[in-house]
């Protein structure tokens, strides 16, 4: 697949996501096991968007969707029922920027799916 102006903008949203992240992660004072949750989940989203800018295929695409969509799974369970072992958290606008960074990722994504334009070929192979 060819990089496309929603791909790119969905690999710039995405690095923008892991830095809300980082900043978000630095600020708070999260239990040890949530760190390492955290900081997986930052490894894994710097590393599908690299692949979407390097090689935009199907693969870099769902691994990078998926991984906006755990983040913005995290920070919206995180303001509404808390963290294990915490109380509920109030809504930051950190927590909210990853939720709209996430939702802007996988738009993205999915606006950008390859579209087909031509039907089935329905003449003969052996026609001239």
């Amino acid at each position: 697949m060819e990089h496309t102006t929603r791909s790119r903008g969905a690999t710039m949203a995405a690095a923008l996501l892991v830095l809300v992240q980082l900043l978000r992660g630095g600020l708070t004072q999260p239990e040890t096991y949530i760190e390492v949750l955290l900081m997986a989940l930052v490894l894994m989203t710097t590393v599908a968007a690299y692949w979407l800018h390097r090689s935009s295929t199907w693969e870099s695409r769902l691994v990078l969707g998926l991984m906006a969509a755990v983040s913005g799974a995290s920070a919206a369970l995180t303001s509404t029922i808390g963290l294990p072992g915490q109380d509920v958290q109030t809504v930051s606008p950190l927590g909210v920027l990853v939720l709209a960074l996430s939702i802007a990722v996988i738009g993205l994504l999915v606006a950008d799916r390859p579209r087909t334009t031509a039907g089935p070929d329905t003449r003969s192979p052996y026609a001239s």
